[in-house]
């Protein structure tokens, strides 16, 4: 089964040229958030679909979705590895999936970022075995898995509208720097007439100044 969405999501990816972290780039240096809202909108569709797999699965009495057992810690680790792949993503304009759609295309640089992020995760996974192991990492850890402390239905309504108000802020950060960029187009335009108007005026006072 996950072999198959993993097919169909490579199709989707590669087809449409989507990129996680470049929603969030073109958002940030851009100011383009296209990308950023599709995103938002395959979070939400994803969050549905698993709320209703999850509705029949307990009709036929299946067990397939997922439970605090196998939900990953969260520490202070959590933050700093954001931090670290935030700037990796910057640099190399990619994370995971978009590696893959450039290897896919052909490109060299998809294999050489393949081949590095392959050494990379096992760098990672021996490091946090070894955190793993501290006290310092079992003492501030936690899982958070919200249906233990919700219903399914509860948390549903709670991600989407964490979600929703995510994507407020988007379209009012997307508002803004249209409106600024509309401003920007204005003032040009009227130094743009204000240099004609006066090269035309040198011109005309010019001509009259070739006959006294």
């Amino acid at each position: 089964m996950s072999l198959i969405i993993g097919f169909i999501l490579g199709y989707i990816i590669s087809r449409s040229s989507f990129d996680f972290s470049t929603g969030i780039k073109q958002a940030y240096l851009y100011k383009n958030t296209n990308l950023t809202k599709a995103f938002m909108l395959l979070l939400a569709l994803n969050m549905i679909i698993v709320f209703i797999l999850k509705i029949i699965f307990n009709f036929y009495n299946i067990n397939l979705i997922s439970n605090i057992s196998n939900t990953n810690d969260i520490s202070i680790l959590t933050l700093v590895g954001s931090f670290i792949i935030g700037i990796y993503i910057i640099i190399t304009s990619n994370c995971a999936s978009g590696i893959l759609f450039d290897l896919a295309k052909g490109k060299l640089k998809g294999l050489i970022r393949v081949i590095f992020f392959i050494i990379g995760s096992v760098i990672g996974y021996i490091v946090l075995i070894s955190f793993n192991k501290t006290n310092l990492f079992t003492k501030f850890s936690t899982k958070i898995f919200l249906p233990n402390y919700l219903s399914y239905l509860t948390s549903l309504i709670c991600s989407l509208l964490i979600l929703f108000i995510f994507y407020l802020i988007v379209i009012k950060y997307e508002h803004r720097y249209q409106k600024q960029n509309f401003n920007l187009k204005i003032n040009n335009n009227i130094d743009n007439r204000l240099v004609n108007s006066s090269s035309k005026d040198y011109l005309i006072i010019k001509h009259i100044t070739r006959y006294l």
